[in-house]
C-alpha cells in the first residue's frame, strides 16, 4: 500500500475516541429512556457510527443505514434507503462530514417525512457553523482534503484511524 500524502495530522485516534465518548455520553443523556435509531450515510459515517454506537449506554441502540451521491452543485440523489421503517422512532442522522448542509438539509427532508418520533442531526466534523446540528465533534472550517476515519480522496484512506489534511493523489 502506498503512504498516504499527508500534510499534517489534525486529529489523533485518541483524540477522535475521546470525542466520539464525550458525543455518547451526551447523547445518552438527551435519549434517557428512550429507545435510539442511528442511521448512518455510507460510507464515511460508518466508523464514526460503530464507534459513536458503543459509546451510547443506553439499552436500546438500533442501527440502519443509506447512501446518497453527492456531486458538486448538484441536487444529492438517494442511491441506497433504509431498511427499517422510521414511523414513531427517535432517529438520529449521522454524518462523518458536513460542509455546505445540502445532503443533510435533502435528507432531514426526506426521513421527516417518515414520521419519526424526532429527527436529529449529528456530525464529527461540520465546515459551515450555519448548518444546525444537535451534535457535533469538531468545527473546521477551512476548505480541503480530509482522509482517515471514514473520509476519503477518490475511496482511498478512509481506513486510517486519525484524520489528516491531505493533498490529493496526481
Amino acid at each position: 500500500m502506498s503512504k498516504p500524502p499527508i500534510e499534517r495530522v489534525l486529529y489523533s485516534a485518541e483524540e477522535i475516541q475521546a470525542k466520539v465518548n464525550e458525543l455518547g455520553q451526551q447523547i445518552a443523556r438527551d435519549y434517557q429512556g428512550k429507545a435510539l435509531h442511528l442511521v448512518g450515510v455510507l460510507r464515511g459515517a460508518l466508523p464514526f457510527l460503530a464507534d459513536l454506537a458503543r459509546a451510547i449506554d443506553l439499552p436500546t441502540v438500533t442501527l440502519d443505514f443509506l447512501s446518497v451521491r453527492r456531486r458538486a452543485g448538484a441536487t444529492p440523489e438517494l442511491l441506497f434507503d433504509l431498511d427499517s421503517s422510521l414511523e414513531g422512532r427517535h432517529v438520529l442522522l449521522v454524518e462523518d462530514l458536513v460542509s455546505e448542509g445540502r445532503t443533510l438539509a435533502y435528507l432531514e427532508k426526506l426521513l421527516s417525512v417518515r414520521r419519526p418520533a424526532s429527527l436529529k442531526l449529528c456530525s464529527l466534523l461540520r465546515r459551515d457553523a450555519s448548518v444546525e446540528l444537535a451534535y457535533k465533534g469538531w468545527d473546521y472550517p477551512e476548505q480541503g482534503y480530509l482522509v482517515g476515519y471514514g473520509l476519503d480522496i477518490e475511496e482511498r484512506w478512509r481506513q486510517l484511524p486519525y484524520i489528516a489534511v491531505a493533498q490529493p493523489s496526481s
